[in-house]
């Protein structure tokens, strides 16, 4: 048997504060003290603040990662985020740790001042470890758990801080354009074997010249092709081996893209560039005139007979117009086979225009659009061609182009125009801006026979 012991003296799981009474009391408790050594473990949570204060403010000040750096990191992305994956696990486990810590001294001080019941102290236990009790009330079970997969939550946050991410930079570079300034290049050359303008053939494609001549078939593709029968915004192959399109008219700018802007190429990462250079904005006019006449009207201005042969299709311009100027004029005579080409006119103008060329490098396609004046009193755009001379030889082409597809049976010109001319008609049929405009087929035949611009822009 146990000795009769009062209650009072039941030895206490852990000892209360007592406060001296007087000089003659025991002297009073002194808190319990822990080393500054102890509290040293907490500097390491300076690494994940230090890195957080970075983060933000390298968000805020729009930092971007270039060069070496920028490329080492495309070319090791798998092990770039296992290494991610790593320092997000240790700066976790950094703060789980301090956390803990935390936990475990404040048990401390408030085991000192209160008695606790078995299973806070298993709670408390297991939240400076952390681990999960599940002898533990619900209540309490529920805050180990979350504790403990804490680390995990931590790590996928910092996992996704600490990954890098695409973004759009802009750089400054140089592309090369075409130069106007020496024309003495640019001039009507005959059709006759060795009388063709310079040339030059190499991977990139074939550059010369004669266009109307050396490149007809690519050009008489592209006039098959002039009109969308779907009423949207025409996609044509650029003409050499660069594989670009323009998407839309191209107003004969652009032809830098794959030539002659390696130094954007060189540019790591690069997606697209744009860049304004200045050109003629292409305009075309065509009316039926029924009342030519076939034959010389002015001295040094001609119109074309009308041939005899049913599957002839012929292009007049001015050999040596009086004066070179901004517009253009042009007359068709077909045979039978192409009656709806007979008596078409047009009056081409071509204006000065800035035009901004943007180029999508992975995507290969070439999308120009003019850029608009500022302010009525600005300055204007100044001509490539300011004697229109080069004008000239560009019309003179289609005078070239359709002298050489003259046939017995068939015009390829002609077929080719006819299929405009078709695709013409079924856009205007299933576009809703056409639903209340019925075009007749002398409209359809003008307007269609008009997207022939993509010969001269």
């Amino acid at each position: 048997m146990h000795k009769g012991n009062t209650p009072d003296e039941i030895q206490r799981l852990f000892p209360l504060p007592t406060t001296a009474k007087n000089d003659c009391d025991l002297p009073a408790a002194t808190p319990n003290t822990v080393a500054w050594s102890k509290h040293l473990p907490f500097s390491l949570h300076l690494i994940p603040l230090i890195l957080s204060i970075l983060l933000i403010f390298s968000d805020a000040r729009n930092w971007h990662v270039s060069g070496n750096l920028d490329t080492l990191v495309d070319q090791y992305r798998t092990s770039v985020q296992t290494a991610v994956q790593a320092i997000a696990a240790v700066l976790a486990a950094i703060e789980v740790f301090v956390l803990c810590r935390l936990i475990n001294l404040a048990t401390r001080i408030w085991f000192t001042r209160a008695s606790v019941s078995l299973n806070t102290l298993s709670f408390w236990s297991a939240l400076s470890t952390p681990t999960i009790n599940w002898s533990l009330p619900f209540r309490m079970v529920t805050i180990t758990v979350v504790l403990s997969n804490l680390s995990a939550v931590i790590s996928a946050l910092w996992t996704g801080a600490l990954t890098p991410a695409n973004t759009t930079s802009i750089q400054n570079t140089t592309v090369l354009v075409p130069d106007w300034s020496n024309l003495s290049y640019i001039q009507e050359y005959p059709s006759e074997v060795d009388k063709t303008g310079l040339t030059i053939r190499n991977t990139k494609g074939y550059f010369t010249y004669s266009v109307g001549i050396s490149m007809l078939g690519s050009l008489l593709s592209s006039v098959n092709s002039a009109s969308p029968v779907d009423g949207g915004i025409r996609n044509h192959v650029k003409l050499d081996n660069t594989g670009y399109s323009y998407h839309g008219r191209s107003y004969g700018v652009g032809a830098s893209a794959g030539l002659l802007d390696g130094s954007v190429l060189k540019t790591p990462r690069a997606t697209n560039y744009s860049y304004n250079e200045v050109g003629l904005d292409t305009a075309v006019s065509c009316i039926y005139n029924g009342s030519s006449l076939f034959q010389t009207l002015l001295p040094g201005i001609f119109s074309l007979h009308r041939p005899g042969n049913s599957s002839i299709v012929a292009i007049g311009v001015a050999a040596k117009p009086i004066a070179f100027i901004a517009t253009r004029y042009m007359a068709v005579a077909a045979g039978n086979n192409y009656a709806f080409l007979n008596a078409a006119q047009c009056a081409i103008t071509f204006t000065p225009a800035l035009f901004n060329v943007s180029t999508n490098i992975k995507g290969r396609n070439i999308t120009v659009s003019k850029v608009p004046v500022s302010e009525p009193s600005a300055s204007p755009t100044p001509s490539i061609d300011p004697d229109h001379n080069m004008t000239h030889v560009v019309m003179r082409q289609l005078e070239l182009i359709a002298n050489d597809l003259t046939g017995y049976y068939r015009s390829p010109l002609g077929d080719a125009l006819n299929t405009s001319i078709s695709d013409y008609r079924t856009s205007a049929a299933n576009t809703k801006r056409n639903m209340t405009e019925t075009l007749s087929e002398t409209q359809v035949a003008l307007r269609g026979a008009g997207k022939r611009r993509s010969l001269l822009s």
